[in-house]
């Protein structure tokens, strides 16, 4: 370029500053929000949602993408925990027996299960019958998950006629066996046998009774 008193010299290239590059940002930013707010005033759910992805994608390429952590197990009140517990094994007891032949009774934090021990046991002896060992290291398995140190104390309960009378004493012998039997099956698979009481009741019916009592953190735990 030539100037008034006819000296050549070359112009100086104008290299954008980052306060334009901060600028044209800003500007987009703002374009962005007066479509959204020109597409909401159209009350055309398609183009919204069109505004919508637009606006989200000049955020994302400021701000970076937000992340939403997972909940964390420990928010679980006791009272949950409890009916995770539980309606696991009520699912479990479905899958081997016939509900309206068991008894299965729920209050707060206990639950008693009744089973007549024709369904658990062969006829006449210890065995338990074909798949009932599935059960009990099911049913172990359960109780073990310690969900919030939740624990669990079991109770079982052989029903025996023998203890109404004095000849059926041979019946008296097996139930307890079964009684023992059950609990080895338990901590077999991992059941600790301190939460572990067993026995024989008086039952005509020969049920056998499962109860399970949950405690909190731990603190139910038999010593």
């Amino acid at each position: 370029m030539i100037n008034k008193n006819n000296t050549i010299f070359e112009e100086e290239a104008v290299e954008p500053s980052d306060t334009n590059a901060l600028f044209v940002s800003l500007y987009l930013v703002v374009l962005a929000f007066f479509i959204l707010l020109s597409t909401i005033s159209e009350k055309d759910l398609e183009k919204t949602k069109q505004a919508m992805s637009s606006l989200t994608d000049v955020f994302a390429s400021e701000l970076g993408k937000v992340i939403v952590p997972p909940i964390s197990p420990g928010v679980h009140s006791f009272a949950s925990v409890v009916t995770i517990y539980f309606d696991e094994v009520e699912e479990l007891l479905k899958n081997n027996f016939q509900m309206e032949k068991i008894k299965v009774l729920r209050k707060g934090s206990k639950m008693q299960i009744t089973i007549p021990a024709e369904l658990l046991f062969r006829e006449g002896k210890i065995a338990l019958k074909r798949g009932k060992r599935n059960f009990i290291k099911n049913l172990s398995g359960i109780l073990n998950q310690e969900l919030n140190h939740t624990v669990s104390n079991l109770s079982i309960n052989v029903g025996s006629r023998a203890l109404s009378g004095l000849k059926q004493r041979e019946n008296y012998s097996m139930d307890v066996k079964r009684a023992g039997f059950f609990v080895k099956e338990l901590i077999k698979n991992g059941s600790a046998e301190r939460s572990i009481i067993a026995g024989v009741a008086p039952d005509a019916q020969r049920n056998i009774v499962i109860g399970i009592v949950l405690f909190e953190n731990g603190e139910g735990e038999i010593n």
